[in-house]
Formats: structure tokens, sequence, C-alpha cells
């Protein structure tokens, strides 16, 4: 016999408030808030770099909205309901 467990789904807000207030890192997905692994230093090294790079690449293409950003900023693809 499998016992369910009762799902709560979550809001975008709800998500950003838990996040902020977490140690871990956390996704969300159309509701539900999964917990990611935490990185290692080469993956971080590998994320300062390419952030640098897709950064220099937008001023040179002047995109004004486009930046690199590291693991702390959350983003968001409203569409498919999906943040990190």
């Amino acid at each position: 016999m499998s016992i369910q467990l009762e799902q709560k789904t979550y809001t975008p807000e709800d998500y950003l408030d838990f996040e902020t207030a977490s140690a871990e890192r956390h996704d969300y997905i159309n509701g539900e808030i999964i917990p990611i692994t935490g990185g290692t230093p080469d993956h971080n090294e590998l994320s300062i770099s390419l952030a640098a790079i897709v950064d220099s690449r937008c001023e040179s293409l002047y995109l004004s909205r486009c930046h690199g950003c590291g693991k702390a900023i959350a983003t968001a693809n409203r569409t498919h309901g999906y943040y990190r």
C-alpha cells in the first residue's frame, strides 16, 4: 500500500518569498517548488565566466536589457510557469 502526500500548489510570489528565506536553492515549475543541488567550485567558475561572456556580448550588440547574472538572481519564464 502506498501513501499519497497532498501536493500544494504555490504561486510565483510564494516561491520568491520561500526562496528568499531558504538557505538552499529551489526551482519553481508550474506551481511546484523543487529542491536543486548545490554547485561545485568548478561549476561556480564556469558560471562566472559564462555570465561575463554574455554580459560583454550584450554590450557589444547594444542590448541594454540583456545582462549576464549569477545564481543569486531569480529568472522567470512566465509563459511556461518556470522560475530559477
